[in-house]
């Protein structure tokens, strides 16, 4: 796959804060991950289930496809070269799976670091308010 990467705010999240101390935990098929608003208040995002997980220092971060975007943002990847890797990887492990299509590219920037998460969704909890992305 070739061009350009598709990035998309994840609708409805706040701004982060552009210096984040992210906790990170993966357990049970989940990733969760606490990091902080612009306001300083905390975010809590709970992926699953989760295919991949790449946490690169911001200095070395390349984004997908070269691509520009917002480092405070949590955003999907609609066109993801990354996800299609994982996709081929898998045909050669089980041809007949399926459930990388399902999958969707997150990228939390987290100040100095940036998590890029393949999973089939993502739970937010902000503020006393709880919302899925994709809302399947």
């Amino acid at each position: 796959m070739s061009g350009r990467a598709e990035f998309e705010p994840i609708p409805h999240t706040p701004l982060l804060h552009r210096v984040n101390y992210p906790v990170i935990e993966v357990k049970d098929r989940k990733i969760s991950v606490r990091l902080d608003d612009a306001d300083e208040k905390e975010i809590e995002l709970t992926f699953q289930p989760y295919q991949a997980l790449k946490l690169t220092t911001i200095d070395c971060y390349l984004s997908p496809q070269g691509q520009k975007y917002s480092h405070n943002q949590m955003l999907y990847v609609r066109t993801s070269e990354w996800i299609e890797e994982l996709k081929s990887a898998l045909r050669v492990i089980d041809k007949s799976a399926n459930f990388m299509d399902k999958a969707v590219h997150f990228i939390i920037p987290a100040g100095d670091d940036v998590l890029e998460i393949a999973a089939w969704k993502v739970e937010i909890k902000y503020q006393n308010q709880q919302m899925t992305y994709p809302d399947v």
